[in-house]
This record gives structure tokens, C-alpha cells and sequence, in this order.
């Protein structure tokens, strides 16, 4: 919440817009009473490549075309660009957590191995700030939790130590790189096994 205010008070065109935060007087059962407004978005980039996948009959998702893929990874660059003069982490950049701004039409290429997904005119908006924390100030240490997806892990979030610039930065490399070939694991079985264990093992201390 703390970050879609700060947002909200330095808009970027490729973040998540915060219009409102109120409280319901009789909310449903089972929902909280807390209600916040955003700007309206369409598919995250996930739901483009599993969408792609069905339509094209293929068992594993679709890939975006290299031009698609550097306009893309532009307009997140520029959105983790302004969280960082923000002071903000996300926290959890992954491809359903970024949405394009609205719906559109895209053209499938089925001629080579695997299909590739090709847009003409998008933006994009990095959404979902419910992990996002602000820098720790100096004196005042962080609470170190566990975040990001498991595969987009950044090292130092595995080993239980304070996040910094770069955490954001390896989740964005992940990111990018499963845009162009989605069954990329950016840490290997063994690897994830060895940094938990050395994870679990600093916090017993």
C-alpha cells in the first residue's frame, strides 16, 4: 500500500496507478473491508503466452518476437528505474506481474520450432506491489523475508541476506529471458536446494 501511494505521488507510465483506497461497511463474507482502486489493465504477459499456447495447440508456451522483446524489457527497465529513485523493491517481477495496458490483437508465426508471439503497438505496467518494501535506511535494518518467485530467485534473497539494487535486477533477467524461451530456469534444481539449505541454516543462528 505504502508503495502504490508513493506511485501515486510520482506517477510513471509503465507502473501500476493507485486512484483510491477505501473501506466497505458491510464487505462479503470471507473478503477484507479494505478496497483499492486502480487504473484498469488487460492481459498480463503470462496470460498472452499461455492464451498462445492453446490457440496454437502447443504443449509448452509461446515466445514473444526479439523486437517485441526489447520493447518490453525497455518499458520495465524504466518502471524499475523509477521504483529505484523511489527507494522502492518490488519484490515480485514476474510475468503475470506485468500487465499490458490494455487488450490487443497479436499475430502468431508457427513456422519455426516454437511459435513466437508479434505485437505492433502495446505499453506495458509492472503491477502487484503486495511484496514491495522501501530501502532500508541506515541504522534501521530491514526484515529480510522470503520473496520472488522461486525460479526468478535472486541469490542473496535464498541466503537470508538484506536485499539491495541488484535483487530486482536478476528477477528482471529471468524475466526477460523466459520472454524468449519460457522453459529457461534461471536456477538449476541443485542450485535452489543448496541456497535453501544455506538459507535455513542462517536463520537458525
Amino acid at each position: 500500500m505504502k508503495a502504490l501511494r508513493k506511485i501515486r505521488e510520482n506517477p510513471h507510465n509503465n507502473l501500476l496507478l493507485l486512484y483510491s483506497v477505501g473501506m466497505l461497511k458491510n464487505p462479503p463474507p470471507g473478503y477484507t473491508d479494505e478496497v483499492i482502486i486502480t487504473e484498469a489493465c488487460g492481459p498480463s504477459i503470462r496470460e498472452i503466452m499461455t492464451k498462445a499456447r492453446i490457440e496454437t495447440g502447443n504443449t509448452k508456451l509461446c515466445s514473444f518476437s526479439m523486437d517485441n522483446i526489447k520493447r518490453i524489457g525497455k518499458q520495465i527497465g524504466d518502471a524499475m528505474l523509477h521504483l529505484e529513485k523511489l527507494k522502492i523493491f518490488h519484490l515480485d517481477l514476474k510475468a503475470s506481474n506485468v500487465a499490458f495496458s490494455r487488450n490487443f490483437k497479436y499475430e502468431m508465426d508457427t513456422s519455426l520450432t516454437h511459435a513466437i508471439i508479434s505485437m505492433s503497438d502495446f505499453d506495458i505496467k509492472v503491477i502487484d506491489y503486495g511484496n514491495s518494501l522501501a530501502h532500508s535506511e541506515s541504522g534501521n535494518p530491514e526484515v529480510v523475508k522470503l520473496v520472488q518467485p522461486q525460479n526468478m530467485r535472486a541469490s542473496e534473497v535464498f541466503m537470508g541476506l538484506p536485499y539491495n539494487k541488484k535483487t530486482d535486477v536478476w528477477s528482471y533477467g529471468c524475466l526477460i529471458a523466459q520472454s524468449d524461451r519460457p522453459s529457461v530456469e534461471c536456477c538449476s534444481t541443485r542450485e535452489k536446494a543448496t541456497l535453501s539449505l544455506k538459507y535455513n541454516s542462517h536463520n537458525l543462528r
